[in-house]
């Protein structure tokens, strides 16, 4: 058995335990993070959640799809999935290390590409 399957796997086991003990609480949590690595799979991953919703952190980008009460998210890290390009004209001011001193510094922001936005927007 991969790990792929071992996680399936615990996950019915799971939901088995959880049905058949009632006295037993459920977790806080409702929501399933997965961090994909491969940004050649970007599109795939995509189209596979079907219809879903894009997310944008400070730091990822993502899909995620609900199932029931349990939502599903893929990240991927910015640098991975999106190119960063400055945004004409606009600055942002930023402290040096003293705290005292201010910079201006190009502001960016990140450009997905299309096939993203398309493969999650059905």
């Amino acid at each position: 058995m991969n790990r792929r399957q071992e996680f399936v796997a615990g996950l019915r086991e799971l939901a088995d335990f959880l049905e058949s003990t009632p006295e037993c609480p459920t977790p806080k949590t409702r929501t399933i993070n997965v961090t994909c690595t491969d940004e050649a799979k970007i599109a795939e991953v995509a189209r596979s959640l079907g219809r879903c919703e894009k997310f944008d952190y400070e730091w990822t980008i993502g899909l995620r799809r609900k199932f029931g009460s349990i939502t599903f998210q893929v990240h991927w890290w910015h640098y991975k999935a999106c190119k960063k390009v400055p945004v004409p004209g606009e600055k942002e001011v930023q402290y040096v290390s003293t705290g005292y001193e201010k910079r201006e510094y190009p502001k960016f922001k990140w450009v997905c590409p299309p096939s993203f936005l398309r493969a999650c927007c059905k």
